[in-house]
């Protein structure tokens, strides 16, 4: 499930995987098929399928942190990073373009962390306390 996720995680695609991966929570945990996965992703620390796309997104963007454009220091937006300017909206649904709006978005302390190990960290327990159910959830997560 999370091999090359990064890149056809963006596809309609990620629906169909991760109603499988509901329906086989189901089964594991003894579920009916009416009950919500949601306490049950929680409690054993499983990331969702699109909680996964946007971890690995994200880990991708921050290994690559530099290759984007920042405001100016002094600017009230500095932990922020700019659009590239495109041409194209195929553009927009690639994981490079994905990630900024992914990063974004994060709490300030997992921006700022100062290593790949403790972003790693910091962003699976916060994904994993959530438990979003598609990306647009967690854009429209308003608590960051």
């Amino acid at each position: 499930m999370q091999y090359g996720i990064e890149f056809w995680g963006s596809s309609p695609l990620i629906e169909k995987v991760f109603k499988i991966q509901k329906n086989v929570l189901r089964r594991i945990y003894n579920l009916g098929w009416a009950e919500s996965c949601r306490d049950t992703f929680f409690e054993n620390k499983i990331l969702t399928v699109p909680s996964l796309y946007i971890y690995m997104v994200l880990i991708l963007t921050y290994n690559n942190i530099q290759s984007y454009s920042r405001p100016n220091k002094d600017s009230r937006h500095s932990n922020l990073l700019l659009y590239p300017k495109h041409k194209s909206a195929k553009f927009e649904k690639g994981a490079m373009y994905s990630g900024l709006k992914l990063f974004n978005k994060l709490p300030q302390q997992i921006k700022s962390c100062s290593t790949q190990r403790l972003f790693k960290s910091q962003l699976k327990q916060f994904l994993l306390s959530k438990v979003f159910y598609s990306v647009k959830e967690y854009l429209e997560y308003n608590d960051m």
